[in-house]
């Protein structure tokens, strides 16, 4: 297996990371885990612009060069985006 990462074969599937860069893509620090919870366990519950609107939401304020209100911005989008959908397809 690559000095990379690798998945192993035993546990819990975790994944080895040797480079800052891997690290970074698969937990970057303006996603906190809160209560022990890595937000992308929780964003894969939900569908697409639902979960984009909860990642927004958990992010807020936590991404260098974002501001706060331009991530709830982006939020409120995402909840619109799934209000339209739910109005389209009569849910």
């Amino acid at each position: 297996m690559s000095a990379a990462g690798r998945a192993e074969d035993e546990g819990e599937g975790e994944i080895e990371m040797s480079s800052k860069k891997q690290e970074f893509t698969t937990r970057p620090g303006h996603y906190p885990a809160i209560a022990g919870v890595e937000s992308i366990r929780i964003m894969e519950t939900f569908n697409f612009n639902l979960g984009n609107a909860m990642k927004y939401i958990w992010r807020c304020g936590q991404k260098p060069g974002e501001t706060p209100v331009h991530d709830l911005r982006k939020a409120i989008q995402y909840l619109e985006f799934e209000i339209a959908r739910i109005e389209r397809d009569g849910e």
